[in-house]
Formats: structure tokens, C-alpha cells, sequence
């Protein structure tokens, strides 16, 4: 009994080779390694956010020095608005871990054969919330981003020509109404399926 709980205590710690045993089909474990990297890669992001926003307050005087005479900013107010933009994009990268992380668990319920459940109803829907959070961060990350590259490089017609070009994804949007119409059909489903329960 004691191996058992070991072993599945092991199993749920380091779940990777566990659910790799049950997943057969190469997209759903491929998908699944995949969200332990990009998950790596959130708290690395964040932890990069964070650190560049605080370096940036801390050198505020010497920013501010560098933008004096760029016209349309004030110099005094860049350093802030950096370093909140770089907190902005910590927040996306949190957004982003814990997205990554309810398609992991999404991943494990279907290798258990488990996958219309109420669980999944609920994790499809807060992964729509939370594409919408990113959507509205990415704006503001990204609207910032071309002003300043405008600004900053008013010779290079890339940017002048479209400055709010990545402002706004509408594939992102799309994604997240997407995941709100899979919520209902997981709830749906989960619903069929207790209800074939009864009648059995």
C-alpha cells in the first residue's frame, strides 16, 4: 500500500513519463512536453519581466538622460512607463503559465479516457478568460512598443508606415471565443454522459 501511494505521489510530481505511457497518440504527448516547456519558459519570461522592470526604475536618471530631446516624449515619464510595460509583459507571461497549464491537465484527462468532464468545461473556460487578459496586455504591450519604436526611429518607414500593427491580433480574439464555444460543448457532453450513466 505505502509503494503504491509512493509511487503515485512519484508519478503526479514527475507526471510527464507517466502520462507519456498512457498517451499513444504522438500529437497529444507531443502537445503535452510541450506545455512543460513553454510553462519553463513562462516563469523564465516573468522572472525576466520583473527583473528588467526593477533595473530600469533603478536607472531611471541615466534613461532619462538618454531620451532628452526626442521629441513626443517626456523624458522624466519614460523610465516609469518602461518599466511598467516590462511588468505588463510579466503578467502576460503568468497569464500564459497558467493557460499552459490547464491544457496540461486537459491533456491528462483525455489519456485517462475522462475527457467530457466537468473539469475540462471549467479549464477550456478560464483558458478563454485568460486569452482575453492577454489580448487586452498585448494591446497595451504592444501599442507602447511601435509608439516608442516610432519615436525613437522616425527614419525607418517599417514602423512609421503602420505604427499600431501589432496592437491588435485578432486571431487571439478568435481563439478565445473559440475556447468559450469548446467550454459549452465539454459541458454539454459532460451532461450526455451522466445522463447515459442513469440509464444504465
Amino acid at each position: 500500500m505505502y509503494q503504491e501511494q509512493s509511487r503515485a505521489a512519484g508519478e503526479s510530481f514527475f507526471s510527464f513519463p507517466a502520462v507519456a505511457r498512457r498517451l499513444r497518440d504522438p500529437l497529444l504527448a507531443g502537445t503535452y512536453a510541450a506545455t512543460l516547456v513553454g510553462m519553463t519558459g513562462m516563469v523564465l519570461l516573468a522572472v525576466i519581466g520583473v527583473g528588467t522592470s526593477l533595473l530600469m526604475w533603478l536607472i531611471r536618471e541615466k534613461v532619462s538622460a538618454s531620451m532628452a530631446g526626442i521629441k513626443y516624449i517626456d523624458p522624466a515619464r519614460m523610465p516609469f512607463m518602461i518599466s511598467m510595460n516590462l511588468l505588463e509583459v510579466a503578467v502576460m507571461a503568468v497569464v500564459g503559465f497558467f493557460f499552459l497549464g490547464h491544457l496540461r491537465k486537459l491533456i491528462k484527462s483525455v489519456a485517462d479516457g475522462d475527457a467530457f468532464g466537468q473539469d475540462n468545461a471549467r479549464r477550456l473556460t478560464w483558458m478563454g478568460w485568460l486569452t482575453l487578459a492577454a489580448n487586452v496586455l498585448a494591446m497595451n504591450v504592444g501599442g507602447f512598443g511601435t509608439w516608442f519604436a516610432v519615436l525613437t526611429h522616425p527614419q525607418n518607414p517599417e514602423f512609421a508606415a503602420n505604427p499600431q500593427s501589432l496592437a491588435f491580433n485578432p486571431s487571439g480574439w478568435l481563439l478565445a471565443l473559440v475556447l468559450f464555444i469548446l467550454a459549452r460543448v465539454f459541458k454539454q457532453g459532460a451532461s450526455m454522459n451522466l445522463d447515459l450513466e442513469g440509464t444504465v
